[in-house]
């Protein structure tokens, strides 16, 4: 294929070639590497008080055994926005356990 048809292709699917540069510093961080902004932002700051929330609400299940649903909101915020903030949400809701029980 050449390069005017492989630019073709990939200017109609909506993806754009990183080599050509343009845009700002801003736009190119975007393309390379996903930073939230406005709804999706605000997604991630849900989900993070909802996986904070479901750690203090723990529920016990039999002689002092403690069921915490906060990895349920970390698991969503993996598969919504990927492993990097997947991770800061784990570390924020898990944070706040370590706070609470003393461990992880």
């Amino acid at each position: 294929m050449s390069e005017t048809q492989t630019s073709t292709v990939l200017e109609s699917s909506g993806a754009t070639l990183s080599s050509r540069g343009g845009g700002t510093a801003l736009e190119r961080l975007r393309q390379s590497w996903f930073v939230p902004g406005g709804m999706e932002l605000l997604q991630l700051s849900v989900l993070t008080l909802v996986g904070v929330a479901l750690v203090v609400i723990n529920f016990e299940l039999y002689l002092n055994a403690y069921a915490f649903l906060g990895g349920t909101a970390v698991m969503l915020a993996v598969r919504k926005f990927g492993p990097f903030w997947g991770a800061t949400v784990a570390f924020i809701v898990f944070f706040h356990t370590l706070s609470l029980w003393g461990h992880p």
